[in-house]
């Protein structure tokens, strides 16, 4: 069967896996059946490396068919090329133009940009999802702004320590973050209590905690299912006490580079019997320097493989 022959239905279901900007490029004038059905269906629009010519021509097409604009829930926009999305974008247009708006992604916010996005940000109080990829300032001055009230997913590639901002994100379920020191991790937990999603990159210990163990208490992540820790550089007695407070973990993902006592198969048998009775995943990446007696501690895996 010919493309053009499927049902609106069908095609709808396949555009979905489209950037609007293929989508319109492809079908716009194919004919007038498709004219009118790729105006009516929800849009994500993805800009990221996208020519300037590109940009701007699609830019103008939203600026005169306001039934493109109306439908768009996802948008993202960087400045990575070079040329300014960002900046252009919102000198053209104001977020509550798009009330279908609920994913925003922005690379590479630069700093004369923030002001701007603090004016516009609150208008959007239907945001549910954020990304602030590779921000050129602190993240903490868009957010302060954003309508964080209805995220649910904030991903953001700066450092998160910027814990005043910490009791406005209390609706996320979805957090990733690329580096994090440990206690400010429990200061998160502790306020985020529908977190399901965790994801951090680097977690680290501050040095007045290194000869003592950060407690963990007065609070249970009953709702976290699916945690990411990516260069795990504390204790395993810290990352027992943390993980305690997960009764319901589904999926653990952890990498840790030469730290031994972490490479215990025994302790982590005791802690997944003992602390981690719904976990059916368990990914792990282990580096250490290799010795001769090495091959027991290998061995010792080997239940896990």
């Amino acid at each position: 069967m010919k493309f053009e022959l499927l049902p609106n239905e069908i095609l709808v279901e396949c555009f979905e896996y489209l950037n609007a900007l293929d989508i319109f490029h492809s079908f716009d004038q194919l004919n007038y059946r498709f004219y009118t059905l790729i105006r009516n269906i929800r849009l994500y629009l993805h800009f990221e490396h996208v020519s300037r010519t590109i940009f701007n021509q699609f830019c103008k097409k939203i600026l005169l068919n306001s039934d493109v604009k109306i439908h768009i829930y996802s948008l993202h926009l960087s400045n990575t090329d070079l040329y300014s999305q960002i900046n252009t974008f919102i000198s053209q247009f104001s977020f509550d133009e798009f009330p279908e708006l609920q994913s925003l992604t922005l690379t590479s916010i630069e700093e004369d940009q923030v002001e701007k996005l603090n004016i516009i940000l609150p208008l959007r109080s239907q945001l549910s999802v954020l990304h602030l990829i590779q921000p050129k300032n602190s993240i903490t001055n868009i957010l302060i702004k954003c309508p964080v009230s209805k995220l649910r997913i904030l991903s953001v590639t700066d450092s998160y320590q910027h814990l005043e901002l910490i009791d406005q994100i209390s609706s996320i379920t979805n957090l990733t973050m690329p580096k994090c020191y440990l206690d400010s991790l429990h200061k998160i937990l502790k306020t985020v209590p529908m977190l399901k999603y965790l994801n951090c990159q680097n977690i680290s210990q501050r040095k007045k905690f290194w000869n003592n163990s950060i407690e963990f208490k007065d609070y249970q992540c009953v709702h976290l299912k699916q945690l990411i820790m990516i260069e795990f550089r504390c204790k395993f007695e810290d990352f027992q006490m943390f993980i305690k407070h997960t009764p319901n973990l589904k999926s653990l993902i952890i990498s840790v580079d030469y730290e031994r006592e972490m490479i215990d198969a025994y302790r982590w048998e005791e802690l997944i019997i003992s602390s981690l009775f719904q976990l059916t995943s368990f990914q792990f990446k282990f580096k250490i320097s290799h010795r001769k007696d090495d091959h027991n501690i290998f061995y010792k895996f080997k239940q896990f493989y």
